[in-house]
């Protein structure tokens, strides 16, 4: 309402005439043919920041300064125009064009930089498609190489640090994601391959990615089919086995222990229920093959007794065991 008072119908009139003068102007100069006019014009309104008219004029003047020492300044100013509009893809494309086409020019090394920073922005943030972060490591990394000396290193190796930052938040997102989802086979290979790919990953985030690889590891052993089953439950004790190793003191330490300790019941149990079911198979079988059958229950139980003398089920194979002697003693022929 203040504003209201000030803002009279002879102003704008004024403003609008001002507005309708300087689109013509550019009109004119766009449509002229005076090329030195319209670099110059394109040199002030690229100091002023306008880049849109800017662009246009320098857009204008790279088929008419081909082939000329004026183009590669041209293509220079032109480029930057599309990088400060933020059409960063377009503006990648130039750069890298850019350096190609005037591998000695002055400003070939900062094209070919700017060329990695854009490929590094497209990459951005660190949920879309890790290729451009991928391929931004790699720009930056060849930079590098072929410049070994420029003012731009150190940039280009702190921005690398950064891209592996945003991989590594990806992949550690990424496996969480898949345990929290229950998929629990891909969760484990993701911590794992996390681990593997990014050994500068932080301290806490390497012990939980090792704790939630024991719990996926259990979860995913107790999904599986029956003949599955052992195998993975042994994957289970040897994921401890390493946590324990490298965290003997870790913040999840009791929590996976007592993975550990249910994955090896559960394969003792798998153990001792398989001879059950061979017990009961001899028992039920042929009687000329009973005294074979129950032979091999025999020294599947003493096996199973000595590899685990204290363990859940050691008490009941011992009575199977007696059973089964018993069994063969009855089989057995008097004299």
């Amino acid at each position: 309402m203040l504003l209201s008072k000030y803002i009279t119908k002879p102003l704008i009139i004024v403003l609008l005439g001002l507005l309708v003068s300087s689109c013509s102007k550019f009109s004119k100069l766009m449509k002229s043919g005076d090329s030195e006019a319209k670099f110059e014009a394109a040199m002030k309104y690229y100091e002023k920041k306008d880049y849109y008219k800017a662009g246009q004029l320098f857009d204008d003047l790279l088929q008419t300064y081909r082939g000329t020492l004026r183009a590669e300044q041209v293509y220079y100013y032109y480029t930057y125009c599309k990088y400060h509009l933020a059409e960063i893809p377009t503006a990648a494309f130039h750069f890298r064009n850019f350096f190609e086409t005037y591998t000695n020019s002055q400003w070939a090394e900062e094209c070919y930089y700017m060329y990695a920073y854009c490929t590094y922005i497209e990459a951005y943030p660190y949920n879309l498609d890790p290729s451009y972060t991928y391929k931004a490591i790699d720009e930056f990394q060849l930079f590098v190489n072929v410049y070994p000396q420029s003012k731009y290193v150190d940039k280009c190796n702190q921005l690398i640090d950064e891209c592996r930052g945003r991989l590594q938040l990806k992949a550690y997102k990424a496996a969480k994601l898949y345990y929290n989802i229950e998929d629990y086979k891909a969760a484990m290979v993701s911590f794992k391959n996390l681990l593997k790919d990014f050994p500068d990953l932080g301290e806490k985030e390497k012990e939980e990615s090792e704790y939630l690889i024991i719990k996926a590891a259990y979860k995913y052993a107790e999904q599986s089919i029956d003949k599955k089953k052992k195998e993975r439950y042994g994957d289970v004790i040897t994921s401890y086995n390493s946590y324990k190793e490298t965290y003997p003191a870790g913040e999840y330490l009791s929590d996976a222990k007592s993975y550990a300790e249910r994955a090896q019941r559960r394969i003792e149990e798998l153990d001792f229920l398989n001879i059950v079911t061979e017990y009961e198979l001899a028992d039920q079988g042929d009687q000329e093959k009973k005294s074979e059958a129950f032979t091999k229950v025999k020294k599947e139980l003493d096996d199973y007794i000595a590899k685990f003398p204290e363990g859940f089920y050691t008490k009941q194979a011992k009575k199977y065991a007696v059973k089964v002697q018993q069994k063969l003693t009855k089989l057995t022929p008097t004299n």
